[in-house]
């Protein structure tokens, strides 16, 4: 019986597969120089990571795609058309034109995995009423005065560091939805990597041969090209099968000289 979730593979068999690839597969496949303690390992295994999630996030593969997290009782704030508010890892706050942030709640954050939103919804806190589209500006929130809907969004840095989701703020507590694209987390050092499920379905095969590149290029850079096309053709594949997963979805453009006021038929 698979001990991991189906599609899915622990990063110690992930390494197997390098190490053989690598031709490194002495001591029962644990390596003699591909080691899961060597020196190296761990930033090969995140920089291949971060390469592989990059590739598959700019083709749009839904497995790293989040939705419906919801963020609740995002709080009033005076009518001050300087005045925006702002939620990021730390908590939700307002700025006005003094550019002090104040912390208006330290409980209401962003996931920690969130690379980048994709689509809000917002809805009256404790309304039970279906949530309706936010837009994101193409040039930044525009200064007015606020009212009881937050409307508008953008995505920018934060004053705290890092990144947050922008608003004007609203006269009314306000429920959000958040659609979002996620990223893996960094492999920690000092990780036990039979511990480590790998949450990319299918991604198998594409990690092992990137994190065999990296390794092949520092000592053997003639076959390294040969190492890096089979990484390449993995995740193609990976590719592959999210666009005919999509095919299956019917796609409507709007009217010409119409309005379409939700995102439902939007191309992602």
């Amino acid at each position: 019986m698979a001990t991991v979730p189906n599609a899915l593979s622990s990063l110690e068999s992930i390494l197997n597969t390098s190490r053989a690839v690598a031709n490194d597969s002495y001591n029962a496949g644990a390596g003699e120089i591909l080691t899961d303690t060597a020196p190296f390992t761990l930033p090969y295994i995140n920089s291949s990571l971060q390469e592989l999630q990059d590739r598959l996030r700019n083709n749009a593969v839904v497995v790293l795609t989040v939705d419906n997290y919801i963020i609740s009782g995002l709080e009033v704030v005076p009518v001050d058309p300087s005045l925006q508010t702002f939620i990021d890892a730390t908590g939700y706050y307002s700025l006005n034109s003094t550019g002090v942030p104040v912390l208006l709640d330290a409980a209401l954050t962003l996931p920690i995995d969130i690379t980048a939103p994709k689509f809000l919804w917002e809805r009256p806190t404790g309304s039970n009423l279906p949530f309706v589209p936010m837009s994101q500006p193409t040039d930044g929130l525009v200064s007015y005065s606020q009212g009881p809907a937050l409307g508008n969004w953008e995505w920018r840095s934060s004053p705290n560091g890092g990144t947050a989701i922008w608003f004007r703020g609203a006269t009314q507590v306000r429920d959000i939805r958040i659609r979002y694209q996620k990223a893996e987390a960094v492999v920690p050092a000092g990780s036990n990597y039979a511990n480590i499920i790998v949450d990319l379905p299918g991604a198998a095969n594409a990690l092992s041969y990137l994190i065999a590149f990296r390794y092949v290029m520092s000592r053997n850079p003639e076959t390294a090209p040969i190492v890096r096309a089979e990484a390449d053709r993995h995740i193609r594949e990976i590719i592959k099968t999210a666009v005919r997963q999509k095919q299956g979805t019917n796609y409507t453009r709007p009217a010409y000289g119409g309005q379409q006021h939700g995102n439902s038929n939007r191309i992602l």
